[in-house]
């Protein structure tokens, strides 16, 4: 079974400044909340990004969840989601977070991620 760093498409996803938020999944260019699968969407949380890639639904959000919700934990929040919401929390923490990779099982073959 191939390994792969489970990180890398929230990672690219949220590689820039402007298309992460806080307090919502995914926002609009409007700032609007939005679905975070939605071709509307500009902007998404940690959470929201994890979702795009991986659906909640699947085996490897909930592994992925996990191993952010470790990460956060180590650095003092609570859960993933509230050191995404924190309102002080800087972008360059968010890009930190997901620094270093993540190997995890390959996504089954007829789960695609969809990184935009």
């Amino acid at each position: 079974m191939s390994k792969v760093d489970l990180l890398a498409p929230i990672r690219k996803l949220l590689s820039v400044r402007k298309r992460w938020c806080q307090e919502h999944a995914a926002v609009s260019s409007k700032g609007l909340p939005i679905d975070p699968h939605s071709p509307k969407a500009v902007a998404w949380c940690l959470m929201g990004a994890c979702d795009k890639a991986y659906r909640l639904d699947s085996d490897t959000f909930r592994l992925v969840d996990r191993e952010l919700d470790r990460r956060s934990r180590e650095l003092g929040a609570s859960s993933d989601v509230t050191f995404n919401d924190d309102g002080k929390r800087k972008h360059s923490e968010i890009k930190e977070l997901l620094r270093d990779p993540f190997y995890g099982p390959a996504p089954s073959a007829n789960h695609s991620t969809n990184q935009e």
